[in-house]
């Protein structure tokens, strides 16, 4: 997808040292003369589509305020990359693009009301989360993760590495210098448990500072309320204009892929969102 690769082309200006420069425009909502048979549909895939048009329903999502990837302004007004793309697709679909907003990341994985403490190490732990079952997909920068594939299916949309921010000056050159520091994270995001298990595995002793969805760690990194923030390099892509005053240290670990979540069962709409991604 062309936005996405303009804004890691511009994460690698921005961690060369390069002056930061403005965002980028917003992207079209949808290419100009994309149609439901740009996708080439399966007769499962177009009876899904034109059963979801005859109910007069919408494509309904859940997503989280991230920014760059999902914001609400005033009066209702949506933007970030993943709005977009949403309701490219809807509008491919012939249908209308609607999105509850919640408040927190649990009710993503949530099996009455909570998260199973052995989610994600007890294979035997399968169930439909709670939000999934009011939704038809989650939509936002969620990782494919072996005890979220047991859940749900995840298309994955790019892959993702992530990157430590912090003060210009104060660059890590191991993660063994991230003992004692303060590190601004969001609350039950991926790079938390990604933390922990490091600070597990290493004898490392973290500071966590953890913020709701809506508020912003890289803030509180420029504000000094935080050492470091850990995040994909698409976020800093996105905010390169943000980063000054502020530098990127590697984070040594296997890049992941991100994507959108439906129930296992949806698999014809599973495929399409495969097959728009892929245009």
């Amino acid at each position: 997808m062309k936005p996405i690769l303009v804004l890691l082309s511009c994460l690698l200006l921005a961690s060369c040292g390069r002056p930061p420069a403005p965002p980028v425009p917003a992207q079209p909502a949808a290419t100009p003369g994309l149609s439901l048979a740009s996708l080439d549909p399966t007769p499962d895939e177009q009876d899904w589509v034109s059963t979801r048009q005859r109910s007069g329903r919408a494509l309904l999502a859940a997503a989280i305020r991230v920014p760059g990837a999902f914001e609400e302004g005033a009066g209702g007004v949506k933007s970030g990359l993943d709005w977009d793309l949403f309701r490219g697709f809807a509008q491919v679909l012939g249908l209308k693009p609607e999105v509850q907003v919640a408040p927190s990341l649990q009710g993503f994985f949530s099996h009455n009301g909570v998260v199973p403490p052995d989610v994600t190490t007890n294979p035997s732990v399968v169930y439909v989360p709670d939000r999934l079952k009011t939704v038809d997909l989650y939509i936002g920068p969620f990782t494919s993760l072996p005890w979220r594939e047991r859940l749900m299916t995840v298309v994955p949309l790019y892959p993702m590495q992530n990157f430590l921010a912090g003060r210009a000056g104060e660059e890590l050159h191991s993660l063994g210098q991230l003992s004692g520091k303060r590190i601004a994270l969001i609350k039950g995001a991926m790079q938390e448990a990604l933390l922990r298990d490091l600070a597990s595995r290493e004898g490392l002793k973290l500071h966590f500072v953890l913020v709701d969805p809506d508020q912003d760690p890289l803030d509180l990194v420029a504000r000094g309320q935080a050492d470091y923030t850990l995040d994909g390099q698409l976020f800093f892509a996105q905010f390169r204009f943000r980063m000054t005053g502020l530098s990127l240290s590697r984070f040594d670990t296997t890049p992941v892929r991100v994507g959108w979540a439906m129930k296992k069962t949806e698999k014809p709409l599973a495929s399409l969102v495969g097959k728009y991604f892929a245009l």
